[in-house]
């Protein structure tokens, strides 16, 4: 598998809704594939772009996403389960404890200190190898970062981006006056962290 070959493509393709930077998004990757990820769940989907575009280029043997709005692009899927609903519901516990073992869980939903602290522990609880999260650098969101840096323990990895020139790969074929707003509101990077897993205690129950 060609990592920077894929991402290159999806940036040239003028059509991707992908919100990561380019070298964020590699070092993800490879991470995955270093550790021969096979299952995956995306916690916080949006449009679906990233599950998908991560779905067709590993084609994983189980693929999972959840996101209170039912992105059209997962509509109809036979390789991308959805749970439409909150991650913080006892509907997504249940469905949570059903699909079992997931070899890497991505938190990309709740921004705040308090919602990203529930999607943590609660998935602390169930079968999982790793635990990765989203904006951990992201100037826009400082809880996520203070969350990061005092909270969460088992790091393994961290990828941020560190090309001051680099845009998120769906603004590359956006208006300048676009990429300078998001750069003065976000910074220049969103930061992905990831921790191992811990012994579940009881499964979400």
């Amino acid at each position: 598998m060609d990592i920077k070959a894929l991402i290159e493509s999806e940036s040239a393709s003028g059509i991707s809704g992908i919100m990561q930077f380019r070298s964020e998004l590699e070092g993800l990757m490879k991470f995955m594939k270093d550790n021969e990820v096979r299952s995956y769940l995306e916690i916080g989907v949006k449009g679906g772009h990233l599950v998908r575009f991560l779905q067709t280029a590993f084609q994983f043997d189980r693929t999972f996403a959840c996101d209170l709005n039912k992105p059209a692009s997962l509509e109809n899927s036979n390789e991308i389960e959805l749970f439409h609903g909150s991650s913080t519901s006892w509907g997504y516990r249940r469905w949570r404890k059903r699909i079992g073992h997931v070899d890497l869980v991505f938190i990309d939903a709740d921004h705040t200190l308090k919602g990203v602290r529930k999607d943590y522990l609660r998935e602390k609880k169930f079968p999982h190898q790793f635990l990765a999260f989203h904006d951990i650098a992201n100037d826009g969101y400082p809880d996520l970062k203070r969350f990061w840096e005092e909270e969460v323990t088992g790091k393994v990895a961290t990828f941020v981006n560190s090309v001051p020139d680099d845009t998120l790969i769906n603004s590359l074929h956006r208006g300048s006056d676009y990429i300078n707003d998001y750069r003065r509101r976000y910074g220049n990077s969103c930061g992905i962290g990831i921790v191992g897993s811990e012994s579940p205690t009881n499964y979400g129950e």
